[in-house]
């Protein structure tokens, strides 16, 4: 009897240390696959704005930067599509750098990647030249001069100055208002300069085009120059 309740006592401790073992492989694997998750390499510069509800090459990049850092974006998950975790991710990220933290993707631009969140993540990435983190020592916009704009049919190129480096660029569209987080934009170049020179192209013949002038400083400090228009040459 005695030998018997040993044998079933030595069962029953190896059956409770494998399940422990197989308990202890199953918390460690979930957690090397949020690790993973959460800090993969980047596997491409991200090229354009995006918006919730997007997908592709450019979403997964987008996603694969932000996992890098859990603070940002806890759940890693890397899936090509723009959805609720990526958009909650984006604000976080565009909170920290000072870029927007308030409204909604539809009035500010508070969970999309804009222009400007779009510049502040290439430059993180190594692809454009922005002096980051943004500081709040500075906190007056660029003073911006008078434009001169060249009109041709299909094209116009915008010049202007400012009393600091900037990051220049052309927010235009064919209706009046429109959305400036969603409107397509031409940039000067991927550095501060005094100087803007923005070339729009690809405009229809004989078209009224609506455009807001923007300048970015260092600091993150921005300022615009609203509802002005042209209309290209026949």
């Amino acid at each position: 009897m005695i030998s018997f309740i040993k044998r079933q006592s030595a069962r029953i401790g190896a059956t409770v240390t494998l399940l422990f073992a197989v308990l202890v492989l199953g918390v460690q694997h979930a957690h090397a696959q949020y690790q993973y998750g959460a800090t993969q390499p980047a596997s491409g510069v991200i090229t354009s704005t995006m918006d919730p509800g997007d997908s592709g090459g450019n979403v997964t990049a987008l996603q694969i930067f932000l996992a890098k850092d859990p603070a940002i974006y806890p759940e890693g998950s890397v899936t090509g599509f723009y959805g609720a975790p990526t958009m909650v991710a984006v604000q976080r990220f565009q909170c920290r750098h000072e870029i927007i933290c308030e409204g909604d993707v539809a009035s500010t631009g508070y969970g999309r990647v804009g222009p400007v969140t779009l510049r502040v993540i290439q430059s993180l990435q190594g692809s454009v030249s922005l002096p980051l983190p943004f500081t709040r020592a500075d906190v007056f916009a660029p003073v911006m001069s008078t434009a001169t704009i060249t009109v041709a049919s299909t094209s116009a190129t915008f010049h202007w100055t400012t009393n600091e480096p900037a990051m220049s660029a052309v927010l235009y569209g064919s209706a009046w208002p429109f959305y400036i987080g969603t409107a397509p934009s031409a940039w000067d170049r991927t550095t501060m300069d005094l100087s803007a020179n923005v070339v729009v192209t690809g405009l229809t013949p004989n078209t009224t085009y609506h455009y807001v002038l923007q300048s970015l400083d260092a600091s993150g400090n921005v300022q615009w120059d609203v509802g002005r228009s042209f209309t290209t040459l026949r």
